[in-house]
């Protein structure tokens, strides 16, 4: 993993358009969420969709729960641990895991089960939240993979 951030890093340094790019990627993709949501819960709130209640409260458990988690485990960054610069600068600790990641796909998640193709386009959303995340060298792929399969486990109960 090491070399990875490494690599990463060095590339980052060297390839101004692929630092402004993922700048881009890190700051604006999670706009796409900002609008969507509060839309999908209009929508529900407007259609007296059974359906709102959940979408209301399980993105909220994954929020609160991720944030209590990266609390209490406070794992180090990737640019805690090894000698790279974060995408932008960004506060020590508390990676674990990823909050932009399990937000963006419990919301994804939340798309999944009322429309298969909004679904689908919020998944890809979610994925550039995420991969923006690991490229930025602000998380490692274990906080991103965790908060994936966390925000998969609450979507399903």
């Amino acid at each position: 993993m090491k070399t990875l951030y490494l690599n990463l890093n060095r590339y980052m340094k060297t390839h101004a358009h692929y630092r402004k790019a993922l700048l881009f990627l890190v700051h604006y993709s999670t706009y796409p969420f900002y609008v969507m949501y509060p839309l999908l819960l209009i929508y529900l709130f407007m259609t007296h969709n059974h359906f709102l209640i959940e979408a209301t409260i399980k993105p909220l458990i994954v929020f609160a729960t991720v944030t209590l988690f990266r609390k209490v485990i406070d794992r180090p960054r990737p640019y805690d641990t090894y000698p790279i610069e974060p995408i932008e600068p960004h506060k020590k600790g508390k990676s674990f895991p990823s909050r932009h990641s399990a937000s963006a796909f419990i919301i994804a998640f939340m798309f999944c089960q009322l429309n298969v193709y909004l679904g689908i386009l919020t998944i890809v959303f979610a994925c550039f939240v995420a991969l923006s995340r690991l490229l930025g060298n602000l998380h490692y792929l274990s906080d991103i993979i965790a908060a994936i399969v966390y925000a998969f486990i609450i979507a399903i109960l």
